[in-house]
């Protein structure tokens, strides 16, 4: 607001309250009164204009200059916003492209999801597995061990067996000896009773011619 137009306002004001004031409208002041407020409002008209004044006249170069910077400033403004709007061209490619990723990424998520929900059953069957085939093994060792203690006592059963038979084989080899030894000693004995018998019945007969000689 100009210092013209708040005279020209207040002078309105005044105009209208005088006239207000005769028609008995208004309030009523005494005289004295009225000349202090006057002169109150006189003064604060004054002030006001020279404020005002003073003011329009300094601003012709502070606007001039504001106005310079304020080009200078919006000049910077036009090139950040042309390479904002260049980097948000170019954000929006990149969101673009990352949108497209973020699908594929997904689409890849969810194959290995349902992989590795089949890994996990997969898992739990040679878990399974292996736990059956440990308890197998569990089971085929102590039966190898029971069969290594079978063969053990096994293998001593027949080291005795075969010393008995070696020893026995010894006996025999020792009675057969002693068999021939007696069958030689048996043949020689029927030889010798033989001779024996010969030699007695030879006896006898020259006996008997000499009993028959002794007769005659």
């Amino acid at each position: 607001m100009s210092y013209r137009n708040s005279f020209k306002q207040t002078a309105q004001t005044l105009m209208r309250r005088r006239i207000m004031r005769q028609k008995g409208l208004g309030k009523q002041r005494r005289p004295t009164q009225m000349r202090r407020l006057m002169m109150r409002r006189l003064i604060r008209v004054c002030a006001v204009c020279l404020k005002e004044f003073l003011f329009d006249s300094g601003m012709k170069k502070a606007t001039h200059t504001y106005l310079r910077y304020e080009d200078i400033y919006l000049r910077y403004e036009d090139t950040y916003l042309r390479y904002e709007h260049t980097y948000l061209r170019y954000e929006d490619i990149y969101l673009r492209y990352e949108d497209t990723y973020l699908r594929y990424e997904d689409i890849y998520l969810q194959y290995e999801h349902t992989y590795l929900r089949y890994e996990d059953v997969y898992l739990r069957y040679e878990h399974t597995y292996i736990r059956y085939d440990d308890i197998y093994l569990r089971y085929e060792h102590t039966y190898l061990r029971n069969e290594d203690i079978y063969l053990r006592y096994e293998d001593t059963y027949l080291r005795y067996e075969d010393i008995y038979l070696r020893y026995e084989y010894t006996y025999l080899r020792y009675e057969d000896i002693y068999l021939r030894y007696e069958h030689t000693y048996l043949w020689y004995e029927d030889i010798y009773l033989r001779y024996e018998d010969t030699y007695l019945r030879y006896e006898y007969t020259y006996l008997r011619y000499e009993e028959a000689l002794q007769a005659i």
